[in-house]
């Protein structure tokens, strides 16, 4: 699993956390307003079958990656591992198709 976000396109105040399953590229996209609240949430089933999602639908999903983002702030983590890990990620999206390369949630 790769768990990354990156700032919206359309909106550079916004952000887009994604999660990928890196065995089936299946990936689910949220798109999270700067106070934390969840504008909207995309389902993609090997990339390319997108799924808008309701609130209820991405609620439990949404929850768990605040408590994994939340978590991972509160972490100290080395200079290091801090490295390791976003070169992980960035080669696992980049060998397993990762999330889409457009805009998503914009």
């Amino acid at each position: 699993r790769v768990r990354t976000f990156n700032v919206s396109v359309a909106n550079h105040a916004d952000l887009v956390i994604f999660n990928v399953d890196v065995r089936t590229n299946d990936t689910v996209a949220y798109l999270v307003s700067p106070d934390g609240q969840l504008r909207k949430a995309v389902s993609y089933r090997n990339v390319d079958q997108a799924r808008p999602l309701s609130a209820a639908e991405a609620r439990a999903g949404f929850l768990t990656e605040q408590r994994f983002w939340a978590a991972r702030a509160r972490k100290r983590p080395t200079a290091k591992l801090t490295t390791q890990r976003l070169n992980g990620s960035v080669a696992c999206a980049q060998n397993h198709g990762g999330p889409p390369r457009r805009p998503v949630l914009n």
